[in-house]
């Protein structure tokens, strides 16, 4: 569809013979000549970039906070438990656990 915008034919046309939203089209030739890409999560802006890693840390952070002050076989159960959704390495850092 960008392509056919590229070439020429007109916004009107478009929307009207692909039944789109003006604002669809809008955004698919923003993003394609943005990034070039139509994921989601190639169009983010840094800040939103920021966000999403802030909120992951926290996620991780709130995750592990009570297990920091368990013993350290309650820690490596915790660890063992979560090995299959989450890499090692950080949950050992995290939960200050030497590899």
């Amino acid at each position: 569809m960008v392509q056919f915008f590229k070439n020429g034919k007109s916004r009107k046309d478009m929307i009207h013979v692909y039944i789109l939203i003006s604002s669809a089209l809008d955004k698919l030739i923003k993003d394609y000549e943005t990034t070039g890409s139509f994921k989601h999560r190639d169009n983010l802006s840094e800040d939103e970039k920021e966000l999403k890693r802030l909120r992951k840390e926290v996620k991780y952070g709130n995750r592990y906070f009570k297990a920091r002050s368990l013993d350290n076989g309650a820690k490596i159960k915790v660890i063992r438990q979560n090995s299959d959704d989450y890499s090692v390495s950080p949950m050992c850092k995290t939960l200050k656990i030497l590899l």
